[in-house]
């Protein structure tokens, strides 16, 4: 039996000021040629619907272009039995949602994998006077006129712009599903290589989707059909007025975009409200694919992100999208999903499909940082039923709610991209999964991997929300401030059960080992290092649930160091002679030569109990009396750390007291007379020093008698 496609027709409907708005609804009876083809039709019915093993019909004629899908203007009155025979070839008891056919399985790029694979297709036009279309399609075969009448409508220099059109229209459904477009040329023409119509594509040669033109059935009513996979060839109606400019072509475009819905395997929807562009009838009041229209062409060939399955082809989270992937700062929040200008309410660039899907994207920190994640369920609730046979919508069907199809569940994976860090799936389908201030450290890339629990009937639309937090994370260490301990102390991380502090002698991170685990939400340790000389060097991991995992808070080692108590030098013992006599001579304490790594601050001097000075000068004059002391320096540093130290006073009693005049020998005061003589002679007799007038240093002789009486005949000194 042959092969055969599906076909889908579009009508008019609902111009939306476009000037093709007061034309008159299309009545079957009134187009010429009504007879001829129903009679093709009833002639394809009667030659036999044949049912294929995938359950959709064709019809079993050699040219004919098998099942087609009417859509019609508003209002039209059409022969039953023609609606009927065309709308028999279509229905096959498609669901309550969108209404999907067969997918591509093959294209001229090769296998297509199976629901919800991302394909490539590629597209051509067929040059002028190719025969196009088949005796059982509306409007039979005839040549293809398609770059004469574009050319004559836009002008012939325009052409450009009238194939951008179309080129825009490929370019949407690419950007919004899973679909790759290629267009060919051949020898560098606008059109392929000519194929005789209904030819496979070819790479280099023609596309898999080969786009026509030709009259159909006169202006109004039947705009264009359109095949369904694996096929996909346009027919368009060259009898429109398509260089209508009104909403950068929407009329154009629209048409286009909905027939080619059919080439990816999408049929009709009802009812017919104006929301959704494969709609029995054309609609103009919006601008390409909406929200069911985008949710079947993911459901058959994945969103844009596919094939995003595993780590190794996360889709990137890149803030600054282009090049190598940059890292997410702090107090930045980057939104997937969103879709750009002309925006489309209620859906989104990602979904996951019904089949087990998994959706991975990846995250880089350039350091440890708090992240907060939210996959957020996109739809809303909508009415999408079949289109009866006889062209009528159903009515009655239950309603599709599209944001609850799916229970989604959010994991975020650490660097290695197997080890979970935290999982949830707390709410039901239709409700946000969320994590908050999961800390991601040390730098690195992360990955987030949304799925789905259960197994739901349909695709599940969603947006990605991934914000790094600004919130700081430190580590600060004491310099010297505590002796013989450090004090390291860290920020609060959100949710942390547990810490762990690691200490190392040099700044990297993961050089460290661990000093201590700590229980939150106590935050700072007390450490004792090996030397209280040395810096090291402290880094801190935290725990948080949902992982036994520890991660670093910070990106490099926290320097400290312990304060090493300072070293009291009191100086050398010192001896001294009472030289006046007086019971007690004044003596320099000389701290100087002590020392500390932060700075001495006191200098305290004692002799058992009693203070003897104190104060930040290294050095004191303090009195002694004659005998042996001991004094005690005791030294402190910035911190408070004290040393000890003694040092020796011994002080002499000093020689006999001499007058300070020696004329005045007794000492008395007065004027020098003969009792300083006698006094005198006693001293010389006994050798004593004090009668070494002259100061000779020898004993007492004739030279001291004679200076002696030299100064008392002076009357004294």
């Amino acid at each position: 039996m042959t092969a055969h496609t599906l076909i889908g027709i579009c009508g008019v409907i609902g111009f939306s000021g476009l000037a093709l708005a007061d034309r008159t609804p299309w009545d079957w009876r009134s187009l010429t040629d009504v007879p001829r083809l129903e009679e093709s039709m009833q002639n394809g019915l009667r030659r036999g619907l044949i049912v294929s093993d995938s359950g959709l019909l064709s019809i079993n004629d050699a040219d004919d272009m098998g099942q087609v899908s009417l859509c019609y203007a508003e209002g039209t009155l059409i022969t039953p039995e023609l609606h009927q025979a065309i709308q028999d070839a279509l229905q096959a008891g498609f669901e309550s949602r969108y209404n999907l056919g067969g997918r591509w399985t093959s294209t001229a790029a090769g296998g297509t994998g199976g629901t919800g694979t991302p394909i490539t297709l590629s597209w051509s036009f067929v040059p002028d006077n190719l025969t196009v279309g088949s005796g059982t399609a509306p409007g039979g075969t005839g040549p293809s006129n398609l770059f004469s009448r574009m050319d004559s409508l836009f002008g012939a220099a325009n052409r450009s712009l009238w194939i951008s059109q179309f080129q825009s229209v490929f370019d949407r459904w690419s950007y919004l599903t899973g679909v790759t477009y290629v267009r060919v040329r051949f020898n560098n023409n606008d059109w392929d290589d000519g194929a005789a119509w209904g030819s496979s594509g070819a790479n280099n040669l023609r596309g898999d989707v080969r786009i026509s033109m030709k009259n159909i059935d006169g202006g109004g009513g039947i705009l264009a059909y359109n095949s369904f996979p694996n096929n996909g060839d346009m027919v368009i109606d060259s009898s429109e007025s398509w260089n209508s400019s009104s909403n950068s072509y929407r009329f154009l475009r629209n048409t286009i975009s909905h027939e080619h819905g059919h080439g990816l395997g999408l049929s009709h929807v009802c009812p017919q409200t104006g929301t959704k562009l494969m709609e029995p009838g054309l609609n103009t009041s919006f601008d390409g694919p909406q929200q069911d229209d985008i949710r079947a062409g993911q459901a058959n060939y994945g969103d844009p992100s596919e094939n995003n399955d595993g780590p190794s082809v996360a889709t990137p989270i890149d803030p600054i999208p282009g090049g190598a992937q940059d890292p997410l700062i702090g107090g930045s929040t980057v939104f997937l999903g969103t879709i750009s200008s002309p925006s489309v309410a209620f859906t989104t660039l990602l979904s996951i499909d019904n089949n087990g899907d998994v959706d991975y994207y990846s995250v880089v920190t350039d350091q440890p940082r708090l992240f907060s994640v939210s996959v957020i369920p996109v739809g809303s609730l909508y009415q999408d039923y079949d289109q009866n046979a006889n062209g009528s919508c159903q009515t009655g069907a239950s309603n599709t709610d599209a944001a609850a199809q799916a229970d989604l569940v959010l994991t975020v994976y650490n660097t290695n991209g197997t080890s979970i860090l935290r999982q949830t799936n707390d709410n039901p389908a239709g409700f946000n999964e969320s994590i908050t201030n999961l800390l991601l450290g040390p730098a690195g890339t992360y990955y987030f991997r949304v799925s789905e629990n259960g197994s739901p009937s349909q695709n599940q639309c969603y947006r990605l929300e991934v914000q790094a937090q600004n919130t700081p994370l430190s580590v600060t260490a004491t310099d010297g401030t505590l002796t013989n301990q450090i004090r390291v102390s860290w920020t609060t991380v959100p949710d942390a059960d547990s810490y762990q502090v690691l200490r190392s002698a040099v700044p990297l991170q993961g050089t460290g080992s661990v000093v201590a685990t700590i229980n939150a939400p106590t935050t700072e340790f007390f450490d004792s290092p090996p030397s209280n000389t040395d810096v090291y060097y402290y880094t801190l991991r935290a725990r948080q649930p949902g992982s036994s995992l520890y991660r670093y808070i910070t990106e490099s080692g926290e320097p400290g160091h312990a304060n090493a108590a300072p070293v009291a030098n009191a100086g050398v013992d010192q001896t001294v002679t009472d030289v006046d006599n007086s019971g007690a001579e004044m003596v320099l304490l000389n701290g100087s030569s002590s020392s500390d790594d932060v700075g001495i601050v006191n200098y305290r001097w004692m002799e058992g109990v009693t203070l003897l000075a104190q104060g930040a000068s290294p050095t004191a004059n303090v009195n002694f009396s004659v005998g042996v002391h001991t004094v005690t320096l005791r030294v402190t540093d910035a911190v408070g750390a004290t040393h000890e130290d003694t040092v020796q006073i011994t002080v002499l009693a000093g020689g006999p007291s001499c007058p300070p005049c020696p004329a005045d020998f007794n000492d008395s005061g007065g004027t020098p007379d003969d009792a300083d003589v006698t006094a005198f002679f006693e001293a010389w007799n006994n050798g004593e020093e004090c009668a070494d007038v002259n100061l000779s240093g020898g004993t007492p002789d004739d030279a001291d008698v004679t200076m002696f009486f030299e100064l008392w005949n002076a009357g004294g000194c």
